[in-house]
């Protein structure tokens, strides 16, 4: 299949798909479209075999021609043993059905069945694990049965005109475009392509140069292969290797239709044996006692394993670690230790080579469970066994069926010296494009750029350098940590249980509900004790005691109460308070408060009691010191991987805010102050707005304006009008900051202390960024932020009103009114799905040049045009970006041709990328930009300066402009630049806050002011927009100026942008910076449709 056979193979899909449309799903028409891809390569493989054994027989040519057919030829063969009936293939079941009778459909729906039992015994298996006989059945109801055999007779699948790897390549492009069209039905069984070429580049890249072509295959494994995208990815890999090894797959899959569909990858592929088998792995491991060199991975995410608990129990009860879960079991509701642990025990043990493995997992997931949990104790088995060689941190929105972030674990039992005790963490959540348009719920995803990148770190971690440092690979690189930081002792620091006592309402009434107990008639004399006693209340239990003693005796209960209504009534009477009663045990013994119980992590290492003393006891001078407890937990490294320590810019979250503590309602805090819930958190203006009291006894602290109050993800900066409430939510109050910067972070990190599922108070040792947090300009940034995203929520509400709003209204009124409000909806929907679009964003809100070349780039429809206009917007950027840098050198210089004498690159021709790249890095190494502030960015990581040098190596790399290329290689280069340009885009993402005005006449007021006119030159439409604005001085007319939020003023763009009409296009124009004649000190200009100005012939 030379050339565009891959799409070939895809345009018979998405013909047959159009035949089907209205008939079937998406995953309906995926059942008859890949069945049918499988059968007619076999029935193109078996005529191959047949000919090539009637030649040797006639003695045309060598009798071995018959052993070169592809080894998938025999899973092609009649399960008789003997030569295969070839008299019928597909396409002559068309011929031999009468296609005028009334049931040619059926007839030919039952000679297609006949005609796959011809096959061999896996094959069968496989149509059937695809539902073929069904879809077959529903094609000839609906009467397109033979339109769709037509269609695939018609495609020449023999081995002499489709190789095995053409064959494979092409069916693995139908297989993920046929997922796609339905992502989120099939996302659950299988992986993104990127991340599993990202495992693949992980796992296999580091010994990519050992890899032994002449040697035995090398083993891999995957326990829950799904549609075998793993095993794909790591083909994809050792295919792009100078000497590729052989390699054998070993899959197990409980889905039986994606296991068909990677079982017929590989029967696609040529492959002999698919290795593919059927089963849990949890309950029936089809590999028992067999290791693998790699295994990889992406088992199913918190997904309960209840089912496989009889036997995945027994096994670790009879095995121990002689099984699979010798480690342990982690809680039934999520199965992701069993499955670390099953890898763990196919791994090739160290003394056979040993192996590594790669595996898929919430980023979260592998932390839950508290310190003593069965969960705990997994993680101290992988980590103190040292078999967690690395993390990858992935970003969020990879996947098509959730945006929950993901990372990456690579297990090894054959670490290198250097690397033992240590594991390295690699954040790669900022390495990421943005989808134009999102496939279920993924929206971003990784280039090959940010493989190769990111891999090229993780190598470098791997292999070490001569001075060992934490962090070993520059400021985007990884992290070396060592194993024993990863551990911690966990304190329990216990406070007096405090309490006061009092008999009100509420405890009559409870105590009226309680329960008899047998042999016991006092019950309705406890309650009357009680009910005379109401309203009174004691410092202590022993003056209870008494008063309780007599009440009883006067309404003649003279028997000793069961223990068991003991201890209700002291339950049901007893307060805590702050200055209260200290409560012991019946050994004198001071009672713990549950509720003021405090946990707090200590590094490994560090005196417990030291620490006790100078962070704790200062805050609760009363605590309990000899019922201290500690238990040693270890915790697996989550990103942001922080490296403590002065200079990093993190601190203990301390030194920016204190916790306000709890109080009793009633006692310190005002009676009269209203609850704050996390219910209301988000939605209350004012505290007076409250309606809701605290419940007796809450344990509630104080909050007003200005404080930070929430839990877990929910937190909210109270405003500073709020006024006083109570709350049972932690507040914060924050030390020197206005608490913006605190709130955001404490939406998005969850406490270091207790981890991210935990709903306990936050801890005050959690490391924060405290330099943001206290930066005032970051905060006013945030605020920024927050009032577009209020604006943004008021719009919308105002836009699609509630339809029930005016209940006053008829129901004839409320149908119109829902009717019109639905017509709007889905013209806002069509309104803001391209906020979503990098490019679409580019096109509304950038300098005009971007802007319409951005369009340009949209509205492209062949393979020729998209390409070429991703080149000429990557360098609108770059020469947009460039012309702000020479123009801030031209302001310094105060005048323009000494320093473009000076630039030798600029006189050099044509600008180019190369020519823009210099400028904005001179301009940038130089120091702080003052004129234009957002240009600083320019050099940090992620920002449009390496975005700009990649884009130049593959425009560099490309034959756009040496000869024609077929379409599919234009297709494959222009798939290849669109994530570069739209990265490029989003690091420019301040041109949109610039303000681009052309001025055409700045007027004197007279007041001491100017009134400047002019037009806005953003957006992608030619008729700009006029503007009208005051300014305080003057400013010269006819000239364009850029102004950002951070400039002390407008910097002139004069002569290196200009608007002018274009002798071209008999149009207005802006024309950006070309050359620069050194000679004559003229500037040639040029604009987004490669015009110049002036002309060459002006």
């Amino acid at each position: 299949m030379s050339g565009d056979g891959n799409r070939a193979l895809v345009d018979v899909g998405w013909a047959v798909a159009d035949l089907l449309r209205g008939s079937m799903t998406a995953n309906q028409q995926r059942r008859v479209i890949l069945p049918f891809t499988v059968l007619r390569r076999m029935d193109c493989l078996r005529r191959y075999e047949s000919d090539l054994r009637l030649k040797a027989t006639a003695g045309d040519g060598d009798s071995g021609l018959a052993d070169t057919a592809s080894a998938a030829v025999t899973a092609g063969s009649d399960r008789t043993g003997g030569a295969p009936d070839t008299s019928d293939s597909l396409g002559d079941l068309l011929t031999a059905v009468d296609e005028t009778s009334s049931d040619a459909e059926s007839m030919l729906a039952e000679a297609l069945g006949r005609f796959v039992q011809a096959f061999s015994a896996e094959v069968v298996e496989v149509l059937d694990a695809f539902e073929f006989a069904n879809s077959v059945r529903r094609l000839a109801s609906a009467s397109v049965l033979r339109r769709v055999v037509s269609r695939f007779a018609e495609f020449d699948l023999n081995p002499d005109v489709v190789s095995d790897q053409e064959m494979g390549l092409a069916y693995e492009e139908l297989v993920w475009r046929l997922i796609d069209t339905a992502p989120e039905e099939s996302g659950e069984h299988t992986s993104p392509r990127d991340v599993t070429k990202l495992a693949a580049a992980l796992l296999l890249g580091l010994d990519a140069a050992t890899l032994d072509p002449a040697g035995a295959p090398i083993a891999v494994h995957d326990p829950c292969c799904g549609t075998g995208g793993m095993f794909t990815a790591v083909e994809d890999f050792l295919r792009g290797l100078d000497s590729p090894p052989e390699v054998t797959f070993f899959g197990q899959e409980i889905n039986s239709e994606s296991r068909a569909t990677a079982r017929s990858a590989r029967m696609m592929a040529g492959a002999g044996r698919t290795g593919i088998l059927s089963g849990n792995v949890l309950s029936d491991d089809r590999y028992r006692g067999e290791t693998f060199d790699y295994l990889l991975s992406n088992p199913p995410w918190g997904v309960e394993w209840r089912r496989a608990r009889d036997e995945v129990k027994r096994e670790a009860e009879e095995l121990g670690h002689a099984g699979r879960f010798g480690a342990g079991l982690p809680r039934v509701s999520d199965g992701s230790w069993l499955f670390v642990q099953h890898m763990v025990a196919h791994m090739r043990p160290p003394a056979d080579g040993g192996a590594r493995a790669a595996l898929l997992f919430p980023a979260l997931a592998l932390n839950r469970g508290g310190t003593g949990s069965d969960e705990a104790k997994l993680r101290q088995w992988l980590l103190r066994n040292d078999l967690l060689e690395g993390v990858v941190a992935l970003p969020a929105d990879l996947f098509v069926n959730t945006s929950i972030p993901a990372s990456l674990w690579l297990l090894s039992n054959r670490k290198p010296p250097r690397l033992r005790g240590k594991v390295i963490a690699l954040d790669a959540r900022g390495h990421f494009a943005t989808l134009r348009r999102t496939l279920g719920r993924k929206r971003r995803y990784l280039t090959g750029q940010h493989i190769a990148r990111l891999t090229e770190h993780y190598e470098t971690a791997y292999a070490g350098s001569a001075e060992e440092t934490q962090e070993v690979d520059g400021e985007s690189g990884a992290l070396l940590l060592d194993i024993d930081d990863l551990g911690y002792q966990e304190v329990t620091v216990e406070r007096p249980l405090r309490q006061h006592f009092e008999v009100d309402d509420a405890t009559i009434t409870d105590a009226e509900s309680w329960r008899t107990p047998a042999r016991f008639d006092g019950m309705p004399a406890l309650v009357g004790a009680l009910r005379t006693l109401s309203g009174q209340n004691w410092s202590t239990w022993d003056a209870f005691e008494g008063a309780f003693s007599t009440a009883l005796k006067n309404v003649g209960l003279t028997v000793d109460l069961p223990r068991v209504l003991s201890r209700r009534v002291r339950q049901a009477v007893a307060v805590s308070a702050p200055d209260g009663e200290p409560q012991k045990d019946e050994r004198g013994r001071p009672l713990p408060d549950p509720e003021l119980r405090h946990k707090v992590r200590v590094p490994m290492g560090q005196n417990v009691d030291d620490f006790i003393e100078r962070e704790i006891a200062p805050e609760y001078p009363d605590i309990l010191r000899d019922q201290v407890g500690v238990d040693i937990g270890y915790t697996l490294p989550q990103a942001p991987f922080l490296a403590g320590g002065p200079g990093t810019g993190f601190g203990p979250l301390s030194t920016v805010a204190r916790r306000v503590g709890t109080v009793s309602p009633g006692r310190r805090a005002p009676a009269d102050l209203r609850l704050l819930s996390g219910r209301n958190l988000q939605t209350i203006p004012t505290a007076a707005e409250l309606t809701e009291a605290p419940r007796p006894g809450q344990a509630v602290a104080v909050c007003t304006g200005g404080d930070v109050v929430g839990l877990g993800s929910n937190w909210r900066l109270l405003p500073a009008e709020f006024g006083d409430a109570v709350t049972a939510l932690t507040v914060l109050r924050p030390i020197g900051n206005s608490g913006r910067a605190l709130c955001e972070w404490m939406r998005t990190r969850a406490s270091e202390e207790d981890g991210p599922y935990s709903r306990s108070r936050v801890a005050m040792n959690s490391p924060v960024p405290v330099e943001l947090i206290k930066d005032p300009e970051f905060n006013a940034h945030l605020d920024d932020l927050d009032h577009g995203k209020a604006a943004l929520a008021v719009t919308t509400s105002r836009i699609l009103p509630n339809v029930f709003q005016g209940l006053q209204a008829g129901l004839d009124e409320m149908r119109r009114a829902a009717m019109a409000s639905a017509y709007e909806a889905r013209i806002i929907e069509e309104l803001v799905q391209p906020l979503g679009d990098p490019v679409r964003r580019a096109e509304w809100t950038y300098p005009y040049h971007v802007a319409a070349l951005a369009r340009q780039y949209r509205i492209a429809t062949t393979p020729a045009h998209r390409k070429d206009a991703l080149l000429k917007l990557a360098e609108g950027v770059a020469r947009c970006v460039g012309v702000l840098a020479v123009a801030v050198q031209i302001h310094r210089d105060q005048g323009y041709v000494d320093p473009l004498r000076r630039n030798r690159s600029l006189s050099r021709g044509g600008a180019t990328f190369g020519t823009w790249e210099k400028q904005i890095e001179a301009l940038v190494k130089a120091g702080p930009v003052p004129e234009l502030p957002e240009l600083e960015g320019a050099l940090d990581p992620g920002g449009v300066l390496g975005t700009l040098r990649e884009l130049r190596g593959m425009r560099n790399d490309s034959s756009h402009a040496s000869r024609v290329q077929p379409e599919h290689k234009l297709e494959r280069e222009a798939d290849a630049l669109q994530p570069l340009v739209v990265a490029a885009l989003e690091s420019v993402g301040w041109l949109s806050a610039l303000r681009w005005e052309l001025v055409d006449t700045c007027a004197y007021t007279g007041n001491g002011g100017f009134t400047l006119i002019g037009r806005r030159l953003q957006g992608s439409h030619p008729d700009w927009e006029p503007f009208e604005r005051s300014y305080p001085d003057t400013l010269a007319p006819d000239r364009i100026y850029v102004e950002g939020p951070s400039s002390p003023q407008p910097l002139s763009l004069w002569p290196v942008a200009r608007a002018e009409v274009c002798e071209d296009c008999d149009a207005r124009e802006l024309f950006l910076f070309h050359k620069f004649d050194k000679m004559s000190g003229d500037i040639t200009l040029r604009c987004g449709r490669d015009h110049k100005f002036p002309r060459d012939d002006s």
